[in-house]
Parts: C-alpha cells; sequence; structure tokens
C-alpha cells in the first residue's frame, strides 16, 4: 500500500515533466539501439567472414616470381611451419565483350576438384569436366556486369592471340572477396576486371609454362613464425627471380575485411557512449533539479513514517524505468532494424561472407 501511493507520486510527477522524460528515454533508445545494432552487424559480420577465409583456406603468403619449377613447389612445402602450398600460373589479360575492353586475370586451376590453398566456391555451374580443355570458371560478379550466361565463349587476349574459352561456371575465392585489380584501385569496377580460373594443363600450355610456376600460395601451421618461414621461402625462390612476397595481413581482400571490421568495433564501442553520457548528465541534472524542489514533500514522508530506502526507491523509479524502457525498445530497434542495415549495406560489398 505504501508503495502504492509513492508510484501514484511518481506517475503523477512523471506527467507534469513527460516531455522531459520522453527526451531522456529517446536519448537511451538511441544509444542502446546503436550499441546493439553495430554489435550485431559486428559479430554476424566479422563471425561469418572469418570462418569463410579459413573454410576456403586463405593464404598466409603470396609469393609471385618470373618463372619456377613446378618442383619447387614441393621443397617450400617441406619448410617447418608450412600447412599447404599450391603452385599456378597467373596472368592480367586483355578481352573485349561486347565493344567493351575489360581487364581479366587468368588463374589456375587443378584439372580435377580437391582441396587447394585459396579454394573456390561455386556459385553457379560446374566444375571442369574431362571433356575438353577450353572450360574457365568466371568470378559472379564479373559474368553478370558483363551480362554473360554459362556455356557461352569468351576470348582475352593472351600474347596477341584470341583464346576461346567456355564458360562452366561461376565462384568466388577468399583472396577476391574485394575484386580489384591492385590498390590503385578505390572500389571494385566489375564490369572492367574479373577472374578467369582456367584448367591448369590448358593455362600453362596457353602462356608457355608447361613445368613451371609464376605463383605460389602458402597456409602455415602456426608451429613457426611467419617471418621465419619467409625468409626460408625467399631464400629458395630468389633465384627464380622472386618479385615479391605478401603477408596475409597486407593482401587486399582480408585487409580491407579486417579494416572494415576493426572501424565497426571502434564505432560501436565509441559512439553509442556518446549518448550513454548525455542520457546519464540529463537524468543527473533531471533528478537533482526534482529532488531540491521536493524536499518538503520528503520531510513530509518522513513525517509520516516512510523510511529512507522507501524514499530512495521512489526517486530511483525515474532513471530505473528509463534505463529498462530505453533498453528493451532500444535493443529490438537496434537488432532488427539498425543491425539488419548495416548487414545488407556490408553485404553489397562482402555478400559472399554471408551466404557462405
Amino acid at each position: 500500500m505504501v508503495m502504492w501511493l509513492l508510484f501514484k507520486k511518481f506517475c503523477r510527477d512523471l506527467g507534469e515533466s513527460k516531455g522531459q522524460f520522453i527526451s531522456v528515454l529517446a536519448v537511451v533508445i538511441i544509444g542502446v539501439m546503436f550499441y546493439t545494432g553495430l554489435q550485431s552487424a559486428l559479430e554476424s559480420l566479422s563471425g561469418a567472414g572469418f570462418k569463410y577465409f579459413k573454410e576456403y583456406r586463405i593464404a598466409d603468403l603470396w609469393c609471385t616470381v618470373y618463372r619456377a619449377p613446378e618442383g619447387i613447389v614441393k621443397r617450400i612445402g617441406e619448410i617447418q611451419g608450412v600447412k599447404m602450398v599450391n603452385g599456378r600460373v597467373t596472368q592480367d589479360v586483355r578481352i573485349s565483350i561486347k565493344d567493351q575492353d575489360a581487364i581479366v586475370r587468368l588463374l589456375s586451376l587443378p584439372d580435377k576438384k580437391r582441396n587447394i590453398v585459396n579454394d573456390i566456391s561455386l556459385k553457379s555451374g560446374s566444375y571442369f569436366s574431362n571433356d575438353t580443355g577450353n572450360q574457365c570458371i568466371v568470378s559472379e560478379d564479373f559474368l553478370i556486369a558483363n551480362h554473360l550466361k554459362l556455356g557461352q565463349i569468351i576470348e582475352p587476349i593472351v600474347n596477341g592471340d584470341r583464346v576461346k574459352l567456355k564458360i562452366v561456371g561461376t565462384a568466388k575465392s577468399p583472396e577476391y572477396v574485394y575484386e580489384i585489380r591492385d590498390m590503385s584501385e578505390m572500389i571494385p569496377n566489375p564490369k572492367s576486371f574479373g577472374i578467369v580460373y582456367v584448367k591448369e594443363s590448358n593455362l600453362k600450355n596457353i602462356l608457355d609454362y608447361k613445368g613451371s610456376v609464376n605463383d605460389i600460395s602458402i597456409l602455415l601451421n602456426q608451429e613457426r613464425d611467419i617471418k621465419d618461414v619467409k625468409a626460408d621461402v625467399e631464400k629458395i625462390l630468389k633465384q627464380y627471380g622472386l618479385m615479391g612476397i605478401v603477408e596475409k595481413k597486407d593482401q587486399i581482400s582480408y585487409s580491407t575485411f579486417s579494416t572494415d571490421v576493426e572501424s565497426l568495433k571502434s564505432t560501436s564501442a565509441f559512439f553509442p557512449m556518446l549518448f550513454f553520457i548525455a542520457a546519464a548528465v540529463i537524468i543527473y541534472i533531471t533528478m537533482t533539479r526534482m529532488i531540491e524542489n521536493q524536499r518538503i514533500q520528503m520531510g513530509t514522508f518522513k513525517a509520516l513514517g516512510y523510511t529512507n530506502l522507501e524514499i530512495m526507491l521512489h526517486y530511483q523509479t525515474y532513471p530505473l524505468m528509463v534505463g529498462i524502457l530505453g533498453s528493451i525498445a532500444g535493443s529490438l530497434i537496434g537488432v532488427f532494424i539498425v543491425g539488419k542495415s548495416m548487414l545488407d549495406m556490408m553485404n553489397m560489398v562482402y555478400k559472399y561472407l554471408m551466404k557462405g
């Protein structure tokens, strides 16, 4: 009965300052909304992204050489700390599609499907068959942007000659989640640049790399520091025209994704805090003013036999209600609206991560 009378008084006080209460509540809702929304998007994006990189075995080291014998791949695989190594051939070439010039990166894949470093995930069509050698798998964005279709013939220009390749599937790889040619490009433009995967035996024949490779991807097992493994690899490859070794942290797709995750993490920690601080300051000022104006009423409560605890709980109802209502409303809006919107926006760039 005692607490009910105090609650009625609280409702009457709330009615007299409902505008101020709604303002404080809105600030709390916004703070909680951004915090839960950003955290929800962060957990979903980073969880799916790093799982995707691990599942498809993104390399820890990329080595580019002028030309090295295939046997060098086995030698590198015997280095302590190396879990898996894959040798391939690659070259950027020009292609003309419906009078529109573009650049495609030809990358070799094993003639028969097997687990490799920087593996691909098929999005449509199929892997290479034994029927013919002139088959290729293209990046899905490139196929869509250039209005290509499965079964269509494309003709990249290699050493001045047109090479006919039949599209049998579309795919995505962890090393080209962010599909740009190099760091000179700011954003992906699938209409002018794409990845074309070709049968290893066929591409080596086309590029005149029989028995050789010019690109080596290495996956480590964490037994040794990456710097030590890198030094050993350099010793082996320097005689074959080593042009550079890129670590995973510096690789375009992985670096871009990691930077976006870190930026989102910083934003989710800092930005909502501004609203929480603002709400705390407003509540403090409101409660201070309320208590100062109601000192006579507090004295009356004491005279009527109310305890200090009961009076304190009465005045704590205001911030508690703001916190509870703001947290519930902000969490619902944050997870189902802000978080989903953030994921949709990030998915425009990293859509394959969320689809697995």
